[in-house]
């Protein structure tokens, strides 16, 4: 069984998995989730009973992990990214040691409310993590407010989408 508060965020993934795609009708969002099962029944049913309800995820089971099973993820991840991730895996033998894969993707489109300039793009240095730095297109806007957090380290700045439901 399920304990209420565990039961209160599974619910509440639901409402997420549910609401987010249709709150603002100028932007696309998608949260896929899937479970890929080697044999017949190796995922609990409770287990697959709560991913399916509360995660709407997809469950295959008693797969062989071949060619086949490879061309199918792909094709899964293909449609649940648009098209951006159209091949997760590259060779079936990165599947066939595994007894179960499980899958999230994560996709958004969205219009920025205060579009930036394209004309004001320009390369500038990007500093990596190992401290080497890179020159990459950087988008400017300048004389109007944004909400922004900084530190030495990094500055965060919120940009809204659309009708404002995503920032």
């Amino acid at each position: 069984h399920i304990k209420e508060k565990e039961w209160l965020k599974t619910a509440y993934m639901l409402a997420l998995q549910t609401a987010l795609p249709g709150i603002d009708n100028t932007s696309t969002f998608v949260n896929a989730n899937s479970l890929w099962g080697k044999s017949k029944d190796l995922f609990l049913p409770n287990y697959t009973s709560l991913s399916q309800k509360y995660y709407l995820a997809t469950v295959k089971d008693n797969l062989p992990f071949d060619e086949t099973t490879m061309e199918e993820i792909n094709a899964w991840s293909n449609k649940h990214t648009y098209g951006m991730i159209p091949k997760f895996f590259e060779h079936a033998n990165e599947i066939k040691n595994a007894e179960a894969i499980l899958l999230d993707a994560l996709y958004f489109k969205g219009t920025w409310v205060s579009k930036f300039d394209k004309s004001k793009t320009e390369n500038q240095d990007f500093k990596l993590a190992d401290g080497k730095k890179i020159s990459v297109p950087m988008m400017r806007k300048e004389k109007e407010i944004m909400s922004c957090v900084s530190n030495n380290e990094v500055t965060i700045v919120q940009l809204p989408y659309g009708n404002r439901a995503f920032n």
